[in-house]
């Protein structure tokens, strides 16, 4: 499950450059000396490929597990490290990981076997299929239909609470859990991409309404027993399977520098989006009957036809004819051949699952360190053909793309609108020399080169990404579409006032918690030295107020980074804000009415009219940052 699990293009920027680090090496084998993986590279060498690779990240590896196969079989198999460094409990075969997003596809082929059944209509109002008056918070009337929901143009902003919960025994119904957490919409439908959970698990929830069975019980009897998937749950507390849930508690998770998070075992409230949990052979058994056999049929669907349309484009970039997204799955334009793919992020695990649709060859890499973006990047590359593009030399560089740019999965309305002020845009700079820049606001600046019109791209050894350039009628720039899954996020031209702006909010709430605790600290001082002090009281109240609203703040955020926030608590931070907001306002009116007459020294009026400013530039803040809109 994504929320930017793939939050900052810094963060990829950086994982790029590591990549260049990665040696490779290779031997011959004892069979398959001849047969060739995409990339180049023989069935037999692949395994000493995949070992060097390994070893090259030994010192920063907890566990890793890859699965490479063609529709005839598994080429390699294999799993690396430890599930549980501590213990020295090896990874192995029956170790269980967390899918994150990859579990969407599961939504995304139960949408299409009931398709198949004519039970579904994917271009059809999906108010058709919901209880009546169901969305509370649409903006506009255009109908949102299931290929909106595949290709997470439905227009929703991202959400930050109820995602995960520790309470195990007590998730709601997908129903309830929609209802409590429906975002705002701020986007027309089909207009923009804004990758979206909640829109993922509405539509696991038509699929239950249409099934007439609980989500992760059509799962069950559709997908898994067809396919003999025994070692995989997706149930919110992976109750659907008992032998999934104790194993799963042996999981260990780390960070990228190998430091412990314990097992990272929440509950999903939103379980369509990512709560699949299993072994990388029943993955690979999912992902082996995404692959059409020698007559394009596969077990998961009765008709050939229904697993081609699954793999047609459902959306395009601009120019009308490059594949953005195929039903649910990312087309891969770094690959020569015709290339789908999807990533999964959750709290403790992160994982990509890629497939050649021409070659008919397929890979899976899980790990337990939800950071470790190089393996997702680089194992990948040793299996597939990169795509080769070099920049006509009579491309005339078009520039007019130099700006800032923020993301369109984002928080615009809200509590959680802060978390699109720490996230930032990123900027594309020209250089005096006509070269083009990318990166975040003063971090890492990488070349960005443009290789076809309207096609940008960063290269670093065996890791690239691109920037496809959306226009509107009138030729003029939209957004830019990239992200690691490739057309997953689309990226806004802006000004970096804006962000510069919004930036001082969070700096002058900081400023101002500051100042009322060394305020407090010293009318107490002259408290207990009983000196005369003007409106003590309320000066005190102020400045309260303002230390209250900077603890509350970094609650806040340590809340939201955690992924366990219920709405409960953010109702509690949201009214903290409402109580603390108005002090400083009415403090300012009473100083205002008694200034004239106030008994008080030059000093004295100094300090009572800097309280004044600094609770007034705190609920300034808090207004504009906000923070008391706990409901959105």
């Amino acid at each position: 499950m994504k929320r930017i699990k793939f939050k900052a293009l810094v963060f990829l920027l950086l994982a790029v450059i590591l990549l260049s680090t990665i040696p490779m090496t290779a031997f011959a084998g004892e069979t398959e000396t001849t047969k060739k993986l995409p990339s180049g590279i023989t069935y037999s060498d692949i395994e000493r490929t995949i070992d060097s690779y390994v070893d090259a990240n030994k010192d920063t590896t907890a566990a890793v597990s890859i699965s490479i196969f063609d529709r005839d079989g598994v080429i390699l198999e294999k799993s690396y490290g430890h599930m549980n460094v501590e213990d020295n409990i090896a990874n192995n075969a029956d170790t269980v990981m967390e899918w994150g997003s990859i579990g969407k596809l599961l939504v995304w082929v139960s949408a299409m076997q009931l398709y198949e059944q004519g039970k579904l209509d994917l271009n059809a109002d999906i108010k058709t299929y919901l209880p009546e008056g169901f969305f509370k918070k649409l903006k506009y009337d255009d109908k949102i239909t299931m290929l909106n929901l595949m290709n997470h143009n439905a227009g929703w902003q991202d959400i930050c609470k109820d995602l995960f919960t520790t309470n195990r025994e007590n998730v709601p119904d997908l129903e309830t859990a929609l209802k409590k957490t429906e975002p705002i919409q701020i986007f027309r439908p089909g207009e923009f991409v804004a990758y979206s959970n909640w829109g993922a698990t509405l539509a696991g929830y038509i699929v239950e309404r249409v099934s007439g069975m609980p989500f992760y019980e059509y799962v069950q009897t559709n997908i898994f027993a067809p396919l003999q998937m025994t070692k995989t749950a997706t149930d919110p507390d992976l109750s659907d399977n008992p032998w999934v849930k104790t194993e799963r508690e042996k999981l260990m998770c780390y960070t990228s520098d190998m430091q412990a998070k314990g097992p990272c075992i929440y509950a999903a409230s939103h379980y369509p989006a990512g709560k699949a949990t299993g072994t990388i052979s029943d993955l690979r058994k999912f992902a082996m009957a995404l692959i059409p056999d020698e007559n394009g049929n596969s077990p998961l669907f009765q008709k050939a036809e229904t697993l081609a349309e699954l793999f047609t484009p459902s959306s395009y970039y601009s120019d009308g004819k490059t594949p953005s997204c195929y039903h649910g799955l990312w087309a891969d334009l770094e690959c020569n051949n015709k290339v789908a793919q999807h990533t999964g992020s959750t709290i403790g695990c992160v994982s990509i699952l890629k497939i050649d649709l021409d070659a008919g060859v397929g890979t899976i890499v899980m790990v337990n360190q939800p950071d470790a973006v190089d393996y997702i990047l680089g194992m990948p590359s040793k299996i597939f053909e990169k795509r080769e593009i070099k920049s006509d030399g009579n491309l005339e560089i078009d520039d007019s793309i130099a700006r800032a740019y923020y993301p369109s999965a984002t928080f615009r309305y809200g509590i959680c609108r802060f978390f699109s002020i720490i996230d930032g845009p990123f900027t594309i700079t020209k250089e005096k020399d006509g070269s083009l820049l990318i990166g975040k606001l003063l971090i890492i600046k990488l070349p960005l080169l443009q290789v076809e019109p309207d096609v940008y791209k960063v290269t670093v050894d065996d890791a690239s990404q691109s920037f496809y350039v959306k226009r509107d009628e009138n030729g003029k720039i939209m957004s830019l579409v990239t992200g690691i899954d490739p057309g997953s996020r689309e990226f806004f031209p802006g000004s970096t006032g804006k962000y510069y702006f919004d930036f001082f909010l969070l700096f002058s709430l900081v400023i101002a918690g500051l100042y009322g605790s060394i305020a407090l600290i010293g009318i107490l001082i002259r408290r207990l030295r009983k000196k005369a002090q003007p409106l003590g009281g309320l000066r005190a109240a102020v400045c309260g107020s303002a230390l209250g609203a900077l603890i509350n703040f970094v609650a806040l955020v340590l809340a939201a980074l955690s992924w366990v926030m219920p709405s409960a608590q953010i109702t509690v931070h949201g009214l903290l804000f409402i109580l603390f907001a108005p002090i400083p306002v009415i403090y300012a009116v009473i100083l205002a009415i008694r200034f004239k007459n106030l008994d008080a020294n030059k000093k004295q009026k100094t300090r009572l009219i800097a309280t004044a400013a600094m609770g007034l530039l705190m609920t300034f803040s808090v207004a504009l940052l906000q923070l008391w809109w706990f409901w959105a």
